[in-house]
């Protein structure tokens, strides 16, 4: 009978132990191997993000100072209104016509339909012309190295001299002198690496 209780008391401490001690330890086991796989995971991302940064570095470094200067001038980092509005006045005096009442009007981020890649300003200017020369205008600044969008137009018809009877004002462009209002988007980087 004593050879039937040792056995059956090492058992039931076999099994206790088990219970209270390998169990919880089998299982704390299986949530580190989980975790650490977790790890591991995240850590071969991190790892392929490093390596895509350093490419995408790799490159940025490669572009010359020229092709910045051209990138700058297309996308600048910031809205120089005073330059911006010395390169739209040489522009419109190619085509006989000054820039008149300029304003900047920096949008929101909430209205900026880029924001967080880049910023968006509106420009508002007149000018006063015939058609051929304001379409000519418009041409030349939509073609221009900047960055922008003309999002209105709006023509204000001068008083006719001689061709109305006196008193009378039309109301209608005539195509010679009238006042046209532009309203403009241009863009900026909200924010750029220094280069390396």
């Amino acid at each position: 009978m004593r050879n039937f209780i040792f056995p059956t008391v090492l058992v039931g401490i076999a099994v206790i132990s088990f219970l209270l001690y390998t169990n919880p330890a089998y299982d704390k086991a299986e949530d580190l191997r989980a975790s650490i796989e977790e790890y591991d995971t995240a850590l071969s991302r991190v790892m392929e993000i490093q390596e895509i940064r350093d490419e995408l570095l790799i490159r940025y470094n490669s572009i010359s100072e020229s092709d910045f200067y051209i990138l700058y001038k297309i996308l600048p980092d910031e809205v120089k209104s005073a330059r911006f509005l010395i390169e739209l006045d040489q522009v419109a005096t190619e085509h006989g016509l000054t820039i008149q009442e300029p304003q900047y009007i920096n949008l929101d981020e909430d209205e900026a339909r880029g924001s967080g890649a880049y910023k968006e300003t509106q420009v508002i200017f007149s000018t006063t012309g015939s058609y051929e020369d304001v379409k000519n205008l418009i041409r030349d600044v939509e073609r221009s190295a900047r960055l922008l969008d003309i999002v209105r137009l709006s023509v204000v018809a001068e008083p006719q001299r001689g061709a109305v009877p006196r008193g009378v004002v039309s109301s209608v462009p005539s195509g010679e002198m009238n006042r046209y209002q532009i309203t403009a988007k241009i863009y900026s980087l909200n924010g750029l690496p220094e280069k390396e």
